[in-house]
């Protein structure tokens, strides 16, 4: 239990990947009725439930950068070869004039 609350860690562990999964995915869970935990936040506490939207909000933001990396990264591959040559040719001019 977690300070008496009735909450095992393992129990509190799969909620926090459970919310994660839900902002990452927004809301693909709640709209198949799919759920990893049985814990659910308590909508009356709105300190608690107000960090539990801003944690999902930024796991979904943290999705979103990771896939606009993953694109800048995939679409910078194909010119890759060819600015590496270009700056192979000014090292070698360079160290010929130097």
């Amino acid at each position: 239990m977690i300070n008496g609350s009735g909450v095992e860690p393992f129990s509190l562990t799969v909620f926090v990947i459970d919310q994660a999964l839900r902002g990452a995915l927004t809301d693909t869970f709640e709209v198949f009725g799919i759920g990893l935990s049985g814990l659910s936040n308590n909508p009356d506490n709105l300190v608690f439930s107000g960090l539990v939207l801003a944690y999902r909000s930024l796991c979904g933001i943290v999705l979103i950068a990771i896939l606009l990396l993953l694109w800048r990264v995939l679409s910078a591959l194909p010119n890759l070869h060819q600015a590496i040559a270009a700056y192979e040719d000014a090292l070698a001019k360079a160290e010929g004039n130097g």
